[in-house]
């Protein structure tokens, strides 16, 4: 149990970290914004992306995919519009510290 609490302690920082710096960066015109069910659903049909983690900040609700391959995304989503900010093509579980 101990592991579990370690990995959702990382999540949660890697989530303010990486919404700390997309808030440090003016908005870009090439940034990905949809309704959010639409956003998930594409990254989920093209990517093979799903939801691995979820949290609230005053920015608004992010959500960080996961695809079996490694491939990742962080959506941030507001009044039910998400905007893709990071992404990546290489991930992996931390088993512990």
């Amino acid at each position: 149990m101990t592991r579990w609490r370690l990995c959702l302690a990382a999540l949660i920082v890697f989530t303010v970290i990486a919404g700390v710096i997309s808030l440090s960066f003016p908005a870009r015109s090439q940034q990905l914004c949809a309704p959010l069910p639409d956003l998930l659903k594409a990254l989920k049909d093209k990517h093979g992306e799903w939801i691995v983690f979820v949290a609230e900040a005053p920015a608004g609700k992010y959500y960080l995919t996961r695809s079996d391959d490694g491939r990742w995304s962080l959506v941030v989503a507001k009044e039910d519009v998400g905007c893709l900010i990071l992404a990546g093509k290489a991930s992996d579980f931390v088993r512990g510290f």
